[in-house]
């Protein structure tokens, strides 16, 4: 099968048990990867590949199990038709990374490299078992006007983002190249500005050099924090009771990788604030279901354990910690009253647009609930 040629997405399970099985089944051959063992054998290989497609994580899978027996051929061959397809995604948004970071030194900038590109540049993340989805890169607020200049010198088209995002990030697409390039003046605005603030992120950056380019690198626990705080604050993925698989598993693979025993405690303690702390309690207790991950975090507050003292005394209803339900047609679980308060109509507007509720848990400190991205 051609590498070019778009593929028919694979149906995902019916809502209901079956979903969240094939959820949680990616997760366990995911997270066995992480700690370099053996995966599991799903009961259902196709609905496992279909989970990890809907997720973009099939390179990651594919990863996780090629020498698996048990197997079948048919998505065995599936797997490997997109993972080599992200191959050469991979390879061609690494030139587009270099090119873009010699444009900016050649005006005397050395933009900071973030999330997955630092990956494409040091070789520290698997490129090919990671979809990149975009090329993210922070410059001085001084410097943005210079960096945009560099972008399109090299035949870039130079926007604001949508939405708020445009207040800090404007976006650069070239015909020909599928990965945008996301150019940042700051990592957030309001409570993440304040949780990650840019002045303080860039004076502890660190300068690198690969081929002759010039670039700085985010401190470890600033990686940590900025990754929760993009998926869970920035993305709304907590507001909405959504799960951000992806950036979830990237999450683990960063962590692992890290590998500092005080990385993530100091990014804990960058991120004790008010609006985040629910959001980084929420995040830790999905990486140690999803992926095992042991993240300590600090004593929950009155009010998450009050929230969980109401779920155990709503233990014999529910029989479980997953409770399965389906959505009604806007998209969003119609219980949630159920696991504290409600959110805010805006909330749900944003949760009906891009997720698909499947089934709620509660776990740690912070209500938790399964989705699934339509």
């Amino acid at each position: 099968m051609a590498n070019d040629q778009p593929l028919t997405p694979l149906p995902l399970p019916p809502p209901g048990l079956g979903r969240v099985s094939a959820l949680v089944a990616l997760c366990r051959c995911l997270s066995a990867a992480l700690r370099d063992e053996p995966p599991p054998v799903p009961a259902d290989w196709a609905a496992v590949a279909a989970t990890a497609e809907n997720y973009r994580l099939t390179p990651a899978l594919w990863e996780a199990v090629r020498g698996v027996g048990g197997l079948e051929e048919d998505v065995a061959e599936r797997l490997r038709t997109e993972y080599a397809a992200n191959v050469v995604a991979t390879s061609r948004a690494s030139t587009q990374l270099r090119e873009c970071i010699g444009a900016f030194n050649r005006l005397g900038i050395e933009p900071v490299v973030i999330k997955g590109a630092v990956g494409l540049l040091e070789g520290r993340t698997p490129a090919p078992a990671r979809v990149m989805a975009d090329l993210d890169l922070l410059v001085r607020n001084g410097e943005i006007d210079r960096a945009c200049v560099a972008l399109r010198q090299l035949g870039y088209s130079v926007q604001p983002s949508p939405g708020v995002a445009a207040m800090f990030t404007c976006a650069a697409t070239r015909p020909g190249l599928a990965a945008p390039v996301d150019l940042h003046r700051a990592l957030g605005v309001g409570a993440s500005a304040r949780a990650l603030p840019v002045s303080v992120i860039l004076r502890r950056t660190s300068g690198r050099q690969v081929d002759g380019l010039a670039y700085r690198v985010m401190e470890a626990a600033d990686q940590l924090a900025h990754a929760v705080v993009h998926s869970e604050f920035n993305d709304k993925a907590h507001r909405t009771g959504s799960i951000a698989l992806r950036q979830l598993h990237n999450f683990a693979v960063l962590y692992q990788q890290i590998g500092h025993s005080d990385a993530w405690p100091t990014a804990v303690s960058r991120l004790d604030c008010r609006e985040m702390r629910k959001l980084v309690m929420g995040h830790a207790a999905l990486e140690r279901y999803l992926f095992g991950l042991a993240l300590p975090v600090p004593e929950p507050t009155l009010a998450a354990r009050a929230h969980l003292a109401r779920w155990h005394s709503n233990r014999r209803r529910w029989h479980s910690v997953t409770r399965v339900r389906l959505s009604d047609r806007r998209g969003f679980d119609t219980s949630w009253s159920c696991f504290g308060a409600a959110p805010s109509r805006s909330d749900k507007r944003h949760s009906s647009r891009g997720t698909n509720e499947v089934a709620t848990f509660t776990q740690a400190a912070a209500p938790i609930h399964l989705t699934e991205s339509l």
